[in-house]
């Protein structure tokens, strides 16, 4: 790894992409030393913290000298080679990542030296401290946005604040560089790099826009300025690093061979990751626009049929993917080795008695999941954990949620001893849930809505739950479940109870 890190760091060093990006950066610095008021006592800081915080600096400048670094890695042609040498794709994904941190290594130390020749050639004190002036201009109340006076009040060193600056842009591009890297070595190079074009550009038009969503200004996962301007700017980011991370390892440890959809379906855990992804999409927009009140995520994302369509549609849609896939499992498990199957479990009930049991609790950890996204999603709205945590809606709409979920689980197994197409069949049946569900829940029929007991009506007061549905939809996935379990026996089954 120490031969990766030194070699990443000569070619970059030496690279002219380097030289260009700390040219443009060392004008920038010479800019706003000239500047400067001068009749303030100011310091070499008051210039390196404003240049180098600022997101030019990072998702501007650097990002594009990050692209260029990367794309010779993404269209490396003698990947087979290191291949055959290193065993694995995540031991060469590792190997440049190494050389990839050498690289930033090198950005690192010719700004450096750029910075110093040209605060010394202008005369500026060196100290590790801030300025007189930084320090007075926030007792006048002067806070502009990347200057030493911002900071200044919210740092005591100005060399921690700049080591942060230099961490967090680092983090922003290995993290989201490592998911083309792992792409790239699988073979999508084309796409790892084209992929990335797209990012890049975004990041480099949203470091110009203001008026964004907090989740999508990518340039807040590379600028420690910018993203402390954001709100949950910092959250946005880590929350960006570790689902680029996970997703590189995830690319780098998958086995070899062709992903089809089968394969992705009949994967637990690749089912669980898109559900929670999905989960998360119907989460975000009532963080940008939540309802007033408390839990404004919660409610917003549980709004049922009183919300808007969306709204309704992906709590639904989760609980729908998650009974079909299962349905798909179960199907391939069924074809042509029912019988044996049956016999290796001891009777058609043991089986299918095996498969909800497990299935039941692959539905508690969806519904672990999506209440711990709901959990972060609404501490970083501002609203205090405890806060959450004590809200009864909170673990009303997740019971709902789960009741849901068994209740389509229980339906699937019942599905697989249908003699009639059972694709065609789970659609329609499906279908009607999708409908049904959307139907208005008014009057005395609201108590009946047993297929959405997690809906919080927002026209009544914060403390009417669902009580009535949530009790229907609980009785009904116990009995749907006893059901399948007695009828768990399909035609000519020979006595094999």
């Amino acid at each position: 790894m120490i031969r990766s890190l030194r070699q990443g760091f000569a070619e970059a060093f030496c690279s002219p992409a380097t030289v260009v990006a700390t040219v443009l950066i060392g004008a920038f610095e010479i800019f706003q030393a000239l500047a400067m008021p001068p009749d303030q006592v100011v310091n070499a800081w008051d210039v390196i913290i404003a240049v180098l915080s600022d997101a030019k600096s990072s998702a501007l400048i650097g990002i594009i000298w990050w692209y260029l670094m990367l794309v010779p890695v993404l269209t490396d042609s003698a990947r087979e080679l290191r291949l055959i040498r290193d065993g694995t794709i995540f031991t060469v994904c590792v190997r440049h990542l190494w050389a990839l941190v050498g690289k930033l290594g090198a950005a690192a130390a010719q700004v450096v030296l750029a910075t110093l020749g040209i605060v010394l050639g202008f005369g500026y004190e060196w100290r590790l401290e801030w300025s007189a002036w930084a320090r007075s201009a926030v007792a006048d109340g002067f806070l502009a946005a990347y200057s030493s006076p911002a900071y200044s009040a919210q740092f005591d060193s100005p060399t921690v604040l700049l080591v942060l600056v230099a961490l967090f842009s680092g983090m922003g591009m290995l993290s989201t560089g490592a998911v083309a890297l792992a792409l790239a070595v699988r073979g999508y190079p084309l796409t790892a790099m084209i992929g990335y074009g797209v990012f890049v550009v975004w990041t480099m038009w949203s470091s110009f826009a203001v008026e964004l969503p907090t989740f999508i200004d990518t340039s807040a996962v590379v600028t420690f300025g910018w993203a402390t301007l954001r709100p949950n700017g910092l959250l946005a980011a880590v929350l960006w690093w570790t689902v680029c991370l996970l997703l590189a390892a995830g690319l780098a440890l998958w086995p070899v061979g062709t992903v089809g959809w089968k394969r992705l379906v009949n994967s637990r855990w690749a089912s669980l990751s898109a559900l929670w992804a999905l989960a998360l999409l119907g989460i975000l927009p009532h963080i940008f626009g939540g309802s007033p009140g408390p839990s404004p995520v919660l409610r917003g994302f549980f709004a049922g049929p009183f919300g808007d369509i969306v709204s309704y549609t992906i709590p639904v849609i989760i609980s729908i993917a998650f009974a079909t896939s299962f349905l798909a499992r179960l199907q391939e498990e069924t074809s042509g080795y029912v019988l044996y199957r049956a016999l290796r479990a001891g009777s058609y009930r043991r089986w299918i008695r095996s498969h909800l049991v497990r299935e039941i609790t692959y539905a508690a950890l969806l519904t672990t999941g999506l209440g711990a996204l709901l959990l972060i999603m609404e501490t970083s709205n501002g609203q205090p954990l405890h806060r959450t945590l004590n809200d009864p809606s909170y673990a009303v709409s997740l019971v709902g949620f789960f009741a849901v979920t068994i209740v389509l689980v229980a339906l699937a197994a019942g599905f697989i001893w249908l003699p009639t197409p059972r694709e065609a069949a789970w659609l329609t049946a499906m279908g009607a849930t999708l409908v049904l569900g959307y139907l208005p829940p008014s009057g005395t029929l609201s108590s009946l809505s047993v297929l959405v007991p997690y809906a919080l009506d927002p026209g009544l007061p914060p403390d009417s739950l669902p009580v009535i549905q949530l009790i229907g939809t609980i009785s009904l996935a116990a009995t749907a479940s006893g059901v399948v379990l007695v009828r768990a026996v399909p035609r000519h089954a020979d006595a094999l109870y």
